[in-house]
């Protein structure tokens, strides 16, 4: 699965704002230093994730980005079909793989198709921003740990 540059770049902000969303507004030069993504390019990806109703700004010395919703209420498929729409079709398997009054497929491999992206669509539809905090914690935790031992 290959996921481009501009949904990497989407998906790392999100992540960001979600580990700031209590504490308020995050200045786009922090943000950008934070995740090493130059800020001309963040500032369309920000953009971006304005217009699709995922972040919001204030102008200002005191402005910034923060999340419109919890982390809580942000899927990880939110951001991916926002950011890199021909990632994945919103309706199951692009109709041009269809054919025929009963749609039926082109190929055998119609249905294995379906059944894959279904299955991704199945995991990023149901992975919030909250879990990816809580994964990363651990992540992070168990590399800080001083208990690893290796033989």
């Amino acid at each position: 699965m290959k996921v481009s540059q501009k949904c990497r770049y989407a998906l790392a902000v999100i992540l960001d704002l979600s580990n700031y969303y209590m504490h308020g507004l995050v200045h786009i030069s922090d943000l950008a230093q934070r995740r090493n993504i130059p800020q001309k390019y963040l500032s369309q990806v920000l953009l971006e994730l304005k217009k699709g109703d995922l972040v919001q700004s204030k102008k200002g010395p005191n402005g910034g980005y923060s999340l419109v919703r919890p982390p809580d209420r942000i899927m990880v498929g939110d951001v991916i079909r926002l950011a890199d729409r021909s990632w994945l079709s919103t309706d199951g398997i692009n109709n041009k793989e269809i054919s025929g009054k009963d749609k039926a497929p082109r190929d055998g491999f119609f249905g294995v198709l379906y059944q894959v992206e279904d299955a991704v669509c199945s995991v990023i539809n149901n992975i919030s921003f909250a879990e990816i905090q809580k994964r990363e914690t651990a992540l992070l935790s168990m590399e800080n740990s001083g208990d690893m031992y290796y033989i």
